[in-house]
């Protein structure tokens, strides 16, 4: 409009929208791989590091309602001391805007703690520049890693000390392992 009220001239935006439907399938399909990921996704502010954004994965690892997860900070998904050795760490692969992975202890309700690989990097979130951190949960691995080591030992025990010889042989009849205390009878060492 000009001094005097009226208008002078029109400025029109005229914009193409005709690829706005791949734009929303493509968004629809990351919506899903979030939703569905196998790993507890968290995005979180670099800055303040309060967490934005969370899918399912992230309220099953925590035992925490996703809006209650978003009221929270990073550091608050980690006991106190689990937090000061993590700490460095976050700090530096938030600089480098790439965190390898590493293993820590997640925070759940109470005293429920669960054992995780995270690693992260930056993306841009609906135009804020966050770190996508992926926490792959690791406890019941972990678990079941420590009982074989339990039961092998355990096994190598008995074996040991039974007065017999267990042996195998490959395909062209060497020895491939020799255990147990009928080795000396024979004046042998086990191996």
């Amino acid at each position: 409009k000009g001094p005097d009220g009226r208008p002078h001239e029109v400025m029109v935006m005229i914009q193409d929208l005709s690829d706005l439907g791949v734009l929303r399938r493509s968004e629809s399909r990351y919506r899903v791989l979030f939703e569905r990921s196998p790993k507890a996704i968290v995005m979180v502010d670099p800055a303040t590091r309060r967490i934005l954004m969370t899918n399912p994965m992230a309220v099953r690892l925590t035992g925490r309602a996703a809006d209650a997860l978003t009221q929270m900070r990073l550091e608050d998904l980690h006991a106190p001391g689990e937090w000061e050795r993590l700490q460095p760490r976050y700090a530096s692969g938030f600089a480098e805007r790439s965190l390898g992975a590493m293993e820590c202890r997640v925070q759940g309700l109470g005293d429920q703690e669960r054992l995780a690989s995270v690693s992260g990097t930056r993306v841009d979130l609906d135009g804020q520049d966050v770190v996508m951190l992926e926490f792959q949960d690791v406890t019941d691995a972990r678990r079941a890693e420590e009982a074989l080591r339990t039961a092998e030992a355990r096994l190598r025990a008995v074996v040991a000390n039974a007065p017999l010889v267990l042996f195998a042989l490959d395909a062209a009849g060497r020895f491939t392992l020799s255990e147990g205390r009928g080795l000396q009878t024979l004046g042998l060492k086990p191996g």
